[in-house]
Formats: C-alpha cells, sequence, structure tokens
C-alpha cells in the first residue's frame, strides 16, 4: 500500500469511528418496552474492530514518516513539520495583515488618530510568498505520497 492510500484509508477510518459514536449515542437509551434501532453490542464490536485497526495504520503511517527519506536531508516527517511550520507563519501574517487593513472609524476631528505599524504592500508580499512555498513543497509532498511503500 502506499503512503498517500494509507492517508485515505486513515481518514476513512476516522469518519467511521465519528459515525459509530453517534450511532452508540443514538442508541445508548430507549423507552422503556421498546428495543435500540441497533444494538449497542454490535456498534461496541465495530468500534473494537475499526479502533485497533485506525491504530495499526497510524502505527505505520508514523513509521513511514519518521524513517523514509524525502529528499537527502530530510525525512517525509521533517516536511510535514516545514509545511505546518509554513502554514501556522502564513495563517498569523494573513490575520496580521487583516487587522492592518482595518480604517477605524472616526466621526469627530477629536477622535483618536490610529496608524498602521506594518507596511500593507511588504507583508503581502511575506504573505504570498509564503503561500507559494507551501503550493511548492505541498505538491512535492503530496507527489512523493504516490512513489513511497507504506512500512510493515
Amino acid at each position: 500500500m502506499k503512503l498517500a492510500e494509507a492517508l485515505i484509508l486513515k481518514e476513512d477510518l476516522q469518519e467511521r469511528l465519528e459515525k459509530i459514536e453517534v450511532r452508540l449515542l443514538n442508541n445508548a437509551n430507549v423507552q422503556e418496552g421498546e428495543i435500540p434501532v441497533e444494538n449497542p453490542q454490535d456498534l461496541m464490536a465495530d468500534l473494537e474492530q475499526v479502533t485497533e485497526e485506525l491504530t495499526d495504520l497510524v502505527i505505520r503511517i508514523n513509521r513511514t514518516l519518521g524513517t523514509v527519506k524525502f529528499n537527502d536531508t530530510d525525512t517525509i516527517s521533517d516536511i510535514i513539520t516545514k509545511i505546518d511550520g509554513i502554514l501556522n507563519k502564513r495563517e498569523i501574517l494573513s490575520n496580521f495583515l487583516e487587522a492592518a487593513m482595518i480604517k477605524p472609524d472616526r466621526y469627530r476631528r477629536s477622535d483618536l488618530r490610529y496608524l498602521r505599524t506594518v507596511n500593507v504592500k511588504e507583508l503581502q508580499k511575506q504573505v504570498d510568498e509564503l503561500s507559494r512555498q507551501y503550493r511548492e513543497l505541498d505538491n512535492r509532498f503530496q507527489e512523493k505520497n504516490w512513489t513511497i511503500d507504506l512500512v510493515e
């Protein structure tokens, strides 16, 4: 199985767990004399099976991420960390840029004036550069995922 397939399967298993939880909650109580729509014992067995399958898969994914090289210096895990770092920085700077672009209302001459503390144009260039870096690195990462075999 390729890493990309494993990541897709992981997402599917996580969704199944969420649905099992909802189904369990919906069948936790019934009116006296009624029977639950689904047997909670069967649902708990499904929960056990899916949890075990997901746990085993995540262990294999983590082993793969930590051992397989992305390039000469970085593992797949290193690249994920770099992508996350770029995304976090870009989000913070984007929020800061948005705040800097808001013009406070000023109704009278006596109202306080607010000045921007940052060059919006330069900050926008930084955000755009981070977006470009993210796109390029993520594209290479996604492409690589389809070539990497999952570690047993």
